[in-house]
């Protein structure tokens, strides 16, 4: 609306917002979220990030904010792999969020530690 307010054109305008729209669907980084988050849900009801949890809390377990490191360790494992500290946030939070509160975290501890781990990248 403003680019025609500005240039009096509709067709202009229709095309400029047209061109924005299919620009950004076909956006790689957009695109693959959705994607990500698909995976996290997967690994999450295939029971996988329970093992991933269980073990990593015999490995880090014994030390205050175990857990926390775990979760930060395997953010940037994951980040790495992907290349996308957007899709790393999203899909560790629906994966390691529910495991930290079984644990007995506080949410802010847990998404702290998931926001911190999801900018780890190469």
């Amino acid at each position: 609306m403003g680019f025609y307010y500005l240039t009096g054109n509709w067709n202009a305008a229709e095309a400029m917002a047209s061109r924005r729209v299919v620009d950004t669907a076909r956006d790689y980084g957009l695109s693959v979220i959705p994607l990500f988050i698909l995976m996290g849900n997967l690994v999450s009801h295939a029971g996988l990030s329970d093992a991933l949890f269980r073990a990593s809390n015999g490995f880090l377990g014994h030390r205050k904010g175990g857990q926390a490191m775990a979760t930060i360790v395997a953010c940037g494992g994951f980040s790495a792999i992907c290349g996308s500290s957007l899709a790393t946030c999203a899909t560790m939070g629906r994966v390691a969020m529910p495991q930290m509160r079984k644990y007995g975290y506080k949410d802010s501890l847990a998404a702290a530690s998931i926001a911190a781990g999801g900018t780890l990248e190469y």
